[in-house]
């Protein structure tokens, strides 16, 4: 582990990490940090709160902010997660700024990037997606001159590694010395359980469909380490009856499919047996109600 006195050019700082749904956030962070932290699916609204992923090597500690995905808000949910990537950005060192480089430059990526411009933080921008057969790599460019954005800008595809090193080259460069905030082994400042409730969410995200899985959330109510194993219950939450009786699935096929398919990756991740018990509740519109939007900790 690095000394916090063996040199004064050692950098470190909290990087907020900010980008439009789906432009590959998660997929980039778990890459760099070589762990699944971050749950991923092709559905708006996958990362809801920030996520801390820490990344140490010798030179540098980065504390990787992950962000909501920006959009418009459009109920309480939304307003949280909203001003949790501009509570995040506030706090930040830096931003690291995620665009999707293989989608047209829209409305919605103009209104992100006047929020980190105007923001007069030190900016990266990683263009990712370059390995998709659709580019608009240009377009992204231009649109980023256009605005005198003093930003270092790095090609990359998360997905196939193109250009990491480069991209934490020009991150380490951009951070000022700093200490080590966290011991050299951390990669997260979760708890397990977190991370458990996000693997179980990310398979309800995976085998349903339409508007469900915006409305599931997950609630850890057991976890019990033991010497062999992990016993694990949980209950999923959804926003209507009818949205239950799909969770659960005809002969309560679908609950087993999650629950098997959520098992064997928390296996996979804790390297020990695990018992995992999961139960369907109804919390009715509860993104529109700002109670239980704070009862299920988004607050």
């Amino acid at each position: 582990m690095i000394n916090r006195g063996e040199t004064m050019e050692f950098k470190s700082g909290y990087v907020a990490v900010v980008g439009r749904p789906n432009a590959g956030k998660s997929t980039l962070l778990n890459k760099l940090v070589k762990f699944n932290i971050s749950i991923i699916s092709d559905k708006p609204q996958t990362t809801r709160d920030i996520i801390n992923f820490i990344y140490t090597d010798d030179d540098a500690q980065i504390i990787f902010m992950d962000t909501p995905g920006y959009q418009i808000a459009r109920n309480k949910l939304g307003d949280y997660m909203d001003k949790a990537m501009r509570s995040a950005i506030e706090d930040a060192d830096m931003i690291l700024y995620i665009i999707d480089g293989s989608v047209p430059f829209k409305a919605g990526e103009k209104e992100l990037m006047d929020i980190v411009t105007s923001s007069n933080k030190d900016v990266v921008i990683a263009i990712n997606k370059i390995d998709k057969e659709e580019s608009y790599l240009d377009e992204i460019i231009a649109e980023i001159n256009s605005r005198n954005l003093k930003a270092i800008t790095v090609p990359i595809s998360a997905a196939n590694d193109e250009n990491l090193d480069k991209l934490l080259d020009e991150i380490k460069n951009t951070l000022k010395p700093g200490p080590m905030y966290y011991d050299g082994e951390y990669l997260t400042d979760k708890p397990m359980k977190f991370i458990v409730s996000e693997v179980i969410r990310q398979k309800c995200l995976l085998y349903l469909s339409e508007e469900i899985p915006h409305g599931i959330n997950v609630e850890i109510t057991k976890y019990e380490e033991l010497e062999d194993k992990v016993n694990i219950e949980a209950i999923i939450y959804c926003e209507r009856e009818s949205h239950k009786g799909i969770v659960i699935g005809k002969d309560a096929s679908m609950i087993k499919k999650i629950r098997l398919a959520a098992k064997k990756d928390i296996k996979e991740m804790l390297d020990t047996d695990i018992n995992l018990s999961l139960n369907v509740k109804v919390a009715k519109n509860w993104r529109k109600n700002e109670d239980k939007v704070k009862f299920f900790g988004y607050k």
